[in-house]
């Protein structure tokens, strides 16, 4: 009886140290992540050349939307005319 026992404390031991590892390599990859949104210098420069700010997730987003409201005036405007 006791040799299960052990071979089940051993089984639990070894679940427990893959998915630490698991978690760890998961922590890493996502640390990268969040520090190289936008690491291509050169989309960076694209980006910018568009009028579209590069600081931060919520500033791409805001400033990709104001660029679409003023493409779509301007499309609105030309069809006006």
């Amino acid at each position: 009886m006791k040799r299960n026992r052990n071979g089940i404390i051993l089984t639990i031991l070894e679940l427990l140290v893959v998915l630490l590892i698991i978690a760890f390599i998961l922590y890493k990859a996502m640390q990268g992540y969040s520090k190289n949104r936008v690491s291509d210098k050169g989309t960076q420069n694209f980006l910018s050349e568009q009028g579209i700010a590069t600081a931060g997730p919520k500033e791409i987003l805001d400033s990709t939307k104001k660029k679409i409201q003023d493409i779509n005036s301007k499309a609105a405007e030309r069809q006006g005319e």
